[in-house]
């Protein structure tokens, strides 16, 4: 149902058709209330029933996505009774608060112990893709992709988790810059995924990383340090055009985006955006022969050109999202300007 949709904007964009290398979707797995016969008998009655208290205050946090609360809770629990059985499943909920409390570097060691426990079993797989979304969330794109491909690598891995590590993949290529690599992950994703009801949030969630290849070829631009004042303005044009294009996407995306995913769209379309600004206030316009004061002026009546062009673009940008009620959050993104030239 959303393959005609999804083709029809990317080609408009030159796009082969692409859906977003997400994070897995960050559903809390629910985690049954311990069951006091599998504590280990070491501890006492009145030990016993201080874990179960312990545990079922960290368990009503988490359901209630009081994700602090729980962490903490649940950091508590393990210290405290390491040799519970309970203590994996308190692992797993521990790494899942972090997560989902914006906290993924502190989510790793204990996703990376789940595994390391369960193995290649569906919990263990479950756990790569929350880890591979922790690695994501630490901007650690190498490592996402080792996990994606960890999990590719088995080969009884079931249709859902093999969709859900091409989409890691094709999250993680996208954050190395691996433009081509990731579009053609992300056209098997679509295959995969297309025939799988259960991963509709991941089929929504893809077009977070078809913003994210967007972006990097905006910011490709202007290819060179030193050009010509014809290829200045030509590519800074085609800058301009390019930061527009995932606007207008960002838009017709919104509605299928999470939270969380918008947010990092609206992250990538302030940089682009930024990024042409400061491009057009400094242009990477070669000196040639003339002699530096000349040179100067040259360069700065260039970037009057280009800057009427970027305030042009920006007008627009702004008042197509203006009357979005769910992309305000975005426009304020888009005030914040650094005012350092970008390297």
């Amino acid at each position: 149902m959303y393959r005609p949709y999804l083709i029809a904007i990317l080609f408009s964009f030159g796009f082969a058709p692409l859906t977003r290398a997400a994070e897995p979707t960050v559903t809390p797995t629910p985690i049954a209330a311990p069951d006091a016969k599998r504590l280990v008998d070491q501890i006492s009655a009145e030990e016993k029933e201080k874990a179960n208290d312990l545990w079922n205050q960290a368990m009503e946090a988490f359901s209630a996505r009081s994700y602090k609360v729980a962490a903490k809770l649940l950091n508590t629990y393990v210290e405290k009774y390491p040799g519970t059985t309970e203590a994996i499943d308190a692992r797993y909920s521990l790494a899942q608060s972090y997560l989902y409390s914006k906290q993924p570097a502190a989510a790793i060691p204990f996703f990376t112990a789940v595994i390391e426990i369960r193995g290649r079993s569906p919990l263990g797989n479950e756990a790569r893709t929350y880890l591979g979304q922790a690695y994501l969330d630490d901007q650690k794109f190498s490592e996402a992709y080792l996990v994606s491909e960890e999990l590719l690598s088995q080969d009884s891995l079931g249709t859902t988790f093999r969709a859900k590590a091409l989409l890691l993949r094709a999250h993680a290529q996208a954050g190395l810059k691996q433009n081509l690599e990731a579009e053609k992950t992300l056209v098997t994703f679509q295959t995969v995924a297309e025939s799988d009801p259960e991963l509709e949030s991941e089929i929504a969630g893809s077009f977070l990383v078809s913003v994210l290849l967007k972006a990097n070829h905006c910011d490709s631009l202007p290819s060179s340090k030193f050009l010509t004042e014809d290829q200045v303005i030509d590519q800074l044009s085609r800058k301009g055009i390019c930061v527009l294009e995932m606007a207008t996407y960002l838009a017709k995306a919104a509605k299928r985006l999470s939270e969380d995913e918008l947010s990092a769209a609206g992250d990538a379309l302030a940089h682009s955006l930024n990024s042409y600004r400061l491009d057009c206030e400094s242009p990477p316009l070669a000196p040639g022969k003339l002699p530096a004061a000349k040179a100067k002026v040259a360069r700065n009546e260039l970037s009057e050109k280009l800057l009427d062009g970027y305030r042009s673009s920006e007008k627009l940008l702004r008042e197509s999202f203006r009357e979005r009620e769910n992309l305000k959050s975005i426009l304020k993104k888009l005030e914040v300007k650094p005012t350092v030239k970008k390297i």
